[in-house]
């Protein structure tokens, strides 16, 4: 390897994992990226990919790096609408490697508007078991349950249609889309959906606030 900070590890046995000890620059220094690529036979076979790469940020008194959820009161008046349109642009073309020809495509879309005091999912948060049905199975039914459960924290349950195959040519299906409304206590936004065919992979929007801070939507 042509980088000074690397470490090489050879085996001719099967891994599942390695272990390095690492000592982190001094604070105030910044982030520090790790990336690891696995090569056999001299070729290189992963690179960077997925959890092949993890950055970390030193924390400060703001946080830790990681999105919250808003904690301010929403100052607007009145209600508003939105329309949710979800455009997957994964496709063999933008991810030709390893891409699945068969059975690609994203599963129904689940959200709603909601308060800040009602958490649909959030990142680093444990999954309900709607969740964890949206993620593995691509199954929006449990979790639209959930919702509607805490109708009184809920303004709008967003559903969209799922999309077979992921990408399509916007002249050929127009994309999922939905209607919401936003109000002052409700407006926030949150929505979730399965990328397939996977074993747990999704993409969404957590806690997503439509309310500005100069009282407008």
């Amino acid at each position: 390897t042509n980088c000074p900070p690397a470490v090489t590890e050879s085996t001719p046995r099967r891994r599942t994992r390695i272990q390095v000890m690492w000592t982190a620059p001094a604070a105030g220094t910044g982030c520090v990226i790790l990336k690891a690529s696995i090569v056999q036979r001299r070729i290189i076979h992963f690179q960077d990919e997925g959890s092949l790469t993890k950055k970390l940020c030193e924390k400060d008194s703001e946080g830790d790096g990681v999105t919250e959820r808003p904690i301010m009161d929403c100052c607007a008046c009145g209600t508003a609408k939105y329309r949710l349109t979800f455009y997957g642009n994964w496709s063999e073309k933008t991810h030709p490697k390893d891409y699945p020809r068969r059975a690609n495509h994203w599963s129904a879309i689940i959200g709603g508007s909601h308060t800040k005091n009602y958490v649909l999912w959030e990142y680093g948060g444990y999954a309900s078991e709607g969740v964890k049905q949206v993620s593995e199975f691509g199954s929006p039914v449990k979790m639209e349950e959930e919702i509607r459960q805490k109708s009184d924290e809920v303004l709008t349950v967003i559903k969209a249609k799922a999309q077979w195959p992921a990408w399509q040519p916007l002249n050929v299906r127009a994309p999922p889309s939905a209607e919401f409304s936003v109000d002052k206590a409700r407006h926030l936004m949150s929505f979730l959906a399965m990328l397939g065919p996977s074993p747990d992979w999704n993409v969404g929007l957590s806690a997503e606030d439509l309310c500005t801070k100069d009282c407008g939507w």
